[in-house]
This record gives C-alpha cells, sequence and structure tokens, in this order.
C-alpha cells in the first residue's frame, strides 16, 4: 500500500467515524512537519497579529479538521491540501487580526480597572456621534 492510499484509508476513517483515534494518530505523526512547516513559513513567534503557539498547540485539531474537509475527488494529495490548508489558515487569520483596530485588542486587553470608567466613556461618546449621524442624515432625506 503506498503513502497516498494509506493517507485516503486513514482521511476516510475520520470522516465515517471509524477508528477515529487510531487514524487521527496516524496521520499527525505522518503530517505534523508538513503543517508545522507551513506555520513557521507563514506564522512567526513574533507576529504581533498570529497567536504562533495556539496555532502550534491545535495542530492535532487541525489535521482532523483538514481531513474531515478534505474531497478525494478534486484529484490533490491530502498533503498538499493540508499544506495548502495551513497555509490559508495563517494568511487569514494575520489578515483577519491585521483588520481590526487597535484599541479593540491590545488597548482593551491591557487596559487596568482604573481605565474601565474611561473606555465606556469613549464608547458611549463613539455611540453619541453616530446616532447623530444617523439623525442628521434621516433630517436630510
Amino acid at each position: 500500500m503506498n503513502q497516498d492510499t494509506t493517507d485516503l484509508t486513514l482521511v476516510e476513517n475520520l470522516q465515517k467515524d471509524q477508528d477515529v483515534e487510531d487514524s487521527l494518530k496516524e496521520l499527525v505523526e505522518r503530517h505534523s512537519g508538513i503543517y508545522l512547516d507551513m506555520v513557521n513559513s507563514y506564522a512567526s513567534p513574533n507576529n504581533p497579529y498570529i497567536d504562533y503557539n495556539e496555532l502550534i498547540k491545535d495542530k492535532e485539531y487541525k489535521i482532523y479538521h483538514t481531513a474531515i474537509k478534505f474531497d478525494k475527488t478534486k484529484g490533490a494529495k491530502f498533503s498538499t491540501y493540508l499544506g495548502n490548508e495551513t497555509k490559508w489558515m495563517c494568511l487569514n487569520i494575520y489578515n483577519r487580526n491585521k483588520r481590526r483596530p487597535v484599541w479593540h485588542s491590545e488597548y482593551i486587553e491591557n487596559m487596568s480597572k482604573d481605565n474601565e470608567l474611561e473606555c465606556d466613556t469613549i464608547a458611549e461618546s463613539i455611540k453619541q456621534d453616530l446616532f447623530n449621524k444617523i439623525l442628521n442624515v434621516i433630517e436630510d432625506h
């Protein structure tokens, strides 16, 4: 049995919910290198927009999730599909987090209890400004 056939058998086991634990363990052993290479290529430990340690910690789940989505009729090998899925996952996480306003993530996470009231005041002010703009648009029409 060649490697591609073995991968297909393992993936089919996961998709059919048969021998899941052993099949996943074998897939993880066979393809952890590909997953880690792609994570290291597209997400560095110093990247402020990607939680590198979280990606490494979730390796087994990500490989499992990719196996469940894999469609052998598309003609790609599982290893190629896993590499592409991992690459796009990293790029999507990076782009999604990069677009988040800084005050939304870093400021609020690092804010002390003394600043909570200030944050609520800023949020209320933003809501009030938006409400006033909406009223102005309604009045204009």
